[in-house]
């Protein structure tokens, strides 16, 4: 451990931190953070604390103007910002940062706010607005009905919490405003009953204001885990990490992307750890448990009613001390160059304090603007890019009037570089119903700049249709999509340095029209189905991408009664690939074709899935855990897992059902069976399986899924049932290639 002496103003004292902990900033009221240096011989390290700038007195109000309470407020070190919050009165008093640039986040994951660009030392006040929510309003009950006074219901998102922690009062009755996204998550807890999470019902766009209603029933606690760590084998100040999570959302996340699952890991840290428990978590979803720290990595799943999960007892060894990375081998002096150059305003006065980086190098520009990046490979071509960053002193400047970051190329020993750092932009825009004029109460947008990259990417609440949006890149000739459900609209953007360009009334359009009925073998029409677009993986450009990932999330839809559905908001005229899923038959795919105007018409007509197993060994026979299995369909080319993400889950992975459904339908080693692995439900027909898993060679196989539910029940064949299949698959170990390459 080092021990650490503080000296500054009144300040005076020690304080034991752990060598691992790097890097480490110290800070006090009236004490400007500080990075900590390297301790001395003696392991002792000695801090010196600055004065902080004066105190800014900062005012967060909610879009009525009223105080915001509880309001999270983001600034400080790099990799090191901790999390203040607003009082009752809205306010909160930063007094312990140094002179210079300061950027606060106000509003972090749980609500959307501006990022307020401020001069320490110059600013003594400052007043932010926050941006509408989502307003939730429900209940409560358990399954008789009953409220459940006191239950604590977050609201997540994929980013983290989308709001703070409310309970239900005795009614059980709660209120909660969020930040504006697609993708939310209740999460509900009470003593004595199982953790409940539902995804709420998204705010109609024509709903004044952005709200929606939801009723939580939660059940009687079904599922116990408890654990205990044996440290004998473990050092007094190695640290222990435990992380508890449903064990889908592992295969999830390397399916899917991070992005997709709504709420993390619980986790649990020792010292002083000596045994956690959580309880709540449903009886039939596998759980697993994680170790990491400073010991040998653990991975355990099991299911919360096995006895063993009634009293997991861990021993982690301590895992040995990385070895010394050797210095990065550098090329020869004479090989390495420098970037120089110059960053100005539009009217040619230079720019003092931006940080300039090169290539992961940094430099920054001095009074008349110049700046030199030195270490980098003569003759290339690289990126610079340049801003001024927390604590810089950009002089008399005011950095807010300015973009928050540009670019610009250089060859490393070429001529010098004269850039600008262009005004700040901002746009605004009335959003509207193409149809009947009405306001919408909210949308998601896309910014492609010239180079058809992402500029601005937000899902935004309105106030009465309208939205603005400041401090944004300068962007050139780009485009700017807007995205509702059943709605969109795409029109040219080509802002001017400085100014806010004024949209006025932008009317989302229908778009491509899709109805058509979803029935069962047998004739009868399905309610409850899920019908959703089908991202097909046509687009290589990643703004293009990012906007087709926005647009497939929201066009979705559920078929009534009658099995029948409409799906609007379609890129009109373009062929669009839709999933269609419902309870215990097997997803399809179906590609539509619009041949004579914006509108389709198909019939969908689903069979029973079923499932199969598969099992992977090695070559002697022992069973092969930890391997990915994937499928496409040789009809559609569509993947298995894409199918499951758009039509079972809706696009995202989060509450209880959809632990339920992931569980079912991802390709997962079964609980209990090494090397056993279930597939289904599946559609008949033919499909490429492929397998691997680290360390032996992958495989591609073909397979044709039986009909379980043949068209003609008279007919003597007799089916095989899917759940009868059992699939026997080799995989070889890989051989690595020797160390001459031959």
């Amino acid at each position: 451990r080092d021990t650490w002496r503080i000296v500054g103003g009144d300040l005076e004292g020690g304080v034991l931190v752990r060598r691992r902990a790097r890097p480490v900033f110290l800070g006090a009221p009236g004490h400007a953070w500080t990075l900590v240096g390297p301790a001395g011989a003696d392991g002792t390290v000695e801090v010196v604390l600055r004065p902080a700038a004066p105190a800014i007195e900062l005012t967060v109000v909610e879009p009525d103007g009223t105080p915001a309470d509880d309001v999270p407020l983001e600034y400080g070190p790099p990799g090191a910002r901790p999390v203040r919050r607003t009082g009752r009165d809205g306010r909160y008093v930063v007094d312990d940062v140094a002179p210079g640039v300061l950027r606060v986040h106000v509003g972090g994951t749980e609500r959307d706010g501006p990022t307020l660009v401020l001069r320490a030392g110059v600013d003594t006040t400052a007043r932010a607005v926050l941006e509408p929510g989502f307003r939730f309003v429900g209940t409560v009950v358990d399954g008789s009905g009953s409220p459940v006074a006191g239950a604590q219901v977050a609201a997540l998102a994929p980013e983290g919490a989308a709001a703070p922690v409310v309970r239900a009062d005795p009614r059980g009755a709660f209120q909660t405003t969020t930040r504006a996204s697609e993708a939310l998550v209740l999460e509900v807890r009470a003593p004595g009953f199982s953790t409940a999470r539902v995804e709420p019902p998204l705010p109609d766009p024509l709903t004044f204001p952005s709200g929606a209603a939801v009723r939580v029933v939660l059940v009687r606690e079904a599922g116990r885990l408890a654990g205990g760590i044996e440290r004998r084998a473990l050092g007094r100040a190695d640290r222990v990490l435990v992380e508890v999570e449903p064990a889908v959302l592992a295969p999830a996340r390397e399916a899917f992307g991070a992005e997709v699952v709504v709420g993390g890991a619980e986790r649990f840290e020792s010292p002083p750890l000596a045994g956690f428990e959580i309880a709540g978590w449903p009886s039939d979803v596998a759980v697993r448990v994680r170790l990491r720290g400073d010991v040998i990595p653990e991975d355990h799943v099991l299911l919360p009613t096995e006895a063993r999960a009634r009293d997991l007892r861990l021993a982690p060894e301590r895992a040995s001390p990385p070895p010394e990375t050797p210095p990065a081998a550098s090329l020869p002096a004479e090989r390495l160059g420098a970037v120089r150059g110059h960053v100005r305003d539009a009217a040619g006065h230079p720019l003092a304090g931006l940080t300039v980086v090169v290539e992961g190098r940094k430099g920054a520009t001095g009074a008349d603007g110049a700046f030199t990046v030195e270490g980098l490979p003569k003759g290339e071509r690289v990126e610079v890019v340049f801003g001024w960053l927390d604590g810089s002193d950009p002089g008399a400047e005011a950095p807010a009037a300015f973009a928050p970051w540009a670019s610009g190329t250089a060859t490393v020993g070429g001529d010098p570089l004269v850039a600008i750092l262009p005004a700040a932009v901002g746009l605004s825009a009335r959003f509207l119903d193409g149809v009947t004029d009405r306001p919408l109460s909210w949308v998601r947008i896309v910014l492609l700049d010239d180079r058809m990259e992402v500029a601005l990417d937000r899902c935004v609440a309105t106030v009465d249709g309208r939205a603005a949006f400041d401090g944004l890149p300068l962007v050139r000739a780009g485009s700017l999509v807007v995205l509702a459900p059943g709605l969109r609209k795409e029109v040219p953007v080509a802002p001017r340095a400085g100014q806010r360009l004024e949209l006025g009334d932008l009317r989302l359009a229908r778009g491509g029209r899709v109805t058509g009925q979803v029935r069962a073998r047998a004739g009868r029409p399905i309610a409850g189905a899920a019908v959703a677009v089908l991202e097909d993986g046509r687009i290589e450009r990643p703004g293009l991408e990012r906007v087709r990932l926005r647009d497939v999330a929201l066009r979705r839809a559920r078929t009534g009664a009658d099995g029948a559905f409409a799906l609007d908001g379609l890129e009109a005229g373009a062929p669009v690939a839709l999933a269609i899923a419902a309870e215990g038959l097997a997803s399809t795919v179906r590609r539509v074709l619009f041949p004579d105007g914006p509108e389709a018409t198909i019939s969908v007509t689903l069979a029973k899935g079923g499932r199969m197993r598969v099992g992977i060994s090695d070559p002697a026979g022992n069973p092969i855990s930890g391997a990915t299995l994937e499928l496409v369909d040789a009809r559609s080319g569509a993947r298995v897992l894409d199918v499951v993400l758009r039509a079972a889950l809706g696009g995202v992975l989060g509450s209880t059902e959809d632990l339920r459904r992931a569980g079912d339908a991802l390709l997962i080693e079964e609980t209990g069976r090494r090397g056993s692995y279930r597939i289904g439900p599946l559609e008949p027909g033919p499909y490429d399986v492929f397998l691997a898993c680290p360390g032996y060679r992958s495989r591609r196989e073909k397979v044709t899924v039986p009909d379980a539910e043949p068209e003609d029940p008279s007919s003597p064949v007799r089916p095989l049932a899917l759940s009868s299949l059992e699939w026997q698959v080799t995989l070889e170990a890989e051989v690595p290639a020797p160390a001459d390459g031959r």
